[in-house]
């Protein structure tokens, strides 16, 4: 499922694998390449809509973190005094 930043641009990709309905026995390797039944369509309409809050969130996220580095790259390549001077401050 694509990760989207809020601008639209495709940042990545997230997979969903191997999610295990309750009361299934572990996998048995010895079985392989058999797909055990604990895993045939296992995820369903929640877990679709879940996955896409997920990724909205993470879009969200990794859209800020680029930003922060953009900033933080460009603070960093023009250094710039800056000076605090607590008397000119007030609080209203």
């Amino acid at each position: 499922m694509p990760v989207w930043s809020p601008e639209g641009e495709l940042l990545g990709v997230t997979q969903l694998v191997n999610r295990r309905k309750q009361g299934e026995p572990d996998y048995n390797p010895a079985n392989w390449p058999q797909a055990p039944e604990c895993f045939k369509a296992s995820f369903d309409g929640n877990s679709q809509k879940y996955m896409q809050v997920f990724n909205a969130q993470v879009g969200v996220a990794l859209h800020n973190a680029r930003q922060f580095a953009a900033v933080k790259q460009q603070i960093d390549s023009q250094p710039q005094t800056l000076v605090f001077k607590p008397w000119q401050c007030s609080i209203r």
